[in-house]
């Protein structure tokens, strides 16, 4: 089942219903979400994808298949079939559709201009960058355990829990970091990680709070909000700091397993199976609205 983008709500309408803050999926059947820049998609626990919001690039329109994981970018996704080979749909410009034919994967991030994918053999391959190429295409040689979302660079945790990032390091959001780790998520500028002892710590540039990460435990991150981030906690509620223009960083007093972070919104699977989005609220900036609504914090 396919969603196609929802026509654009009238700034007159938005501003009278405030915007669209906090949303819940009709059903309790989903297993992960991955939000893009004005799109979001989710894998439901019998391995179906769907996607909504903007399409006018066919990135909420995926392929048909039974799939493990997905990563969206700013106007397009991949995603990891149950065999481990990879579908990619959306913009095509710089390559980031050209995922590799051989090899199986069970990982993917996204940026705005190419793909990254872990392999069962725990090495890094990337694709696309075939313009704007900061080096986020050229991961390290090595075995991994995990890698986190992209921007304009890239980060990944090694089987020891070393950090490795780059690609763009004009903020230090590749720079070196000693500790331990056991996830890491990049923003735009910024990049944010879970230490081995659960806490957070978050570097490169803090215009909007994006670094001052919360203390306490957590289990979950994701940095992809552009200048927002946000985590799941050990006992399941979930916090946000950075950017909150359009309310992306106001989740809901909720029990979440997982939660996904994109420019203007964000979203969560809730212990319960249920998708829940908040954000997507209109500002008006120079008497103009700053973005259209396409549902995109709409589950189905």
């Amino acid at each position: 089942m396919r969603f196609h983008a929802l026509p654009a709500l009238t700034v007159l309408a938005l501003l009278a219903a405030g915007g669209c803050n906090i949303n819940l999926s009709t059903t309790d059947d989903w297993q992960q979400v991955a939000v893009g820049s004005q799109f979001t998609c989710g894998i439901r626990t019998n391995g179906s994808l769907e996607c909504w919001g903007l399409n006018q690039l066919d990135q909420a329109s995926p392929p048909d298949g039974t799939f493990t994981s997905v990563a969206l970018g700013s106007s397009h996704a991949c995603a990891t079939l149950e065999m481990g080979s990879v579908e990619c749909w959306g913009l095509e410009d710089h390559g980031q559709l050209q995922a590799p034919e051989i090899g199986a994967f069970y990982a993917l991030a996204a940026g705005p201009f190419h793909t990254c994918g872990l392999r069962d053999d725990g090495k890094l391959e990337c694709w696309g960058c075939q313009e704007h190429d900061e080096g986020q295409c050229d991961p390290p040689a090595g075995e991994f355990a995990q890698l986190g979302n992209v921007s304009m660079h890239s980060c990944a945790v090694d089987l020891d829990g070393a950090l490795f990032c780059w690609g763009d390091n004009e903020f230090g959001q590749s720079a070196t970091q000693d500790e331990s780790f056991i996830e890491v998520s990049g923003g735009r500028r910024h990049t944010c990680g879970i230490l081995a002892d659960g806490t957070l710590e978050c570097w490169g540039n803090n215009d909007d709070g994006q670094t001052e990460a919360p203390g306490g435990q957590f289990v979950q991150l994701s940095a992809n909000g552009a200048y927002t981030s946000c985590a799941v906690r050990d006992d399941g509620s979930v916090h946000c700091w950075g950017e909150n223009r359009y309310e992306q960083a106001d989740p809901p007093d909720q029990a979440f397993v997982q939660v996904a972070t994109g420019s203007q919104h964000s979203c969560g699977v809730r212990e319960d199976g249920h998708i829940e989005c908040w954000g997507c609220k209109r500002v008006l900036l120079e008497g103009a609205v700053k973005s259209t609504y396409y549902g995109e914090c709409e589950p189905p």
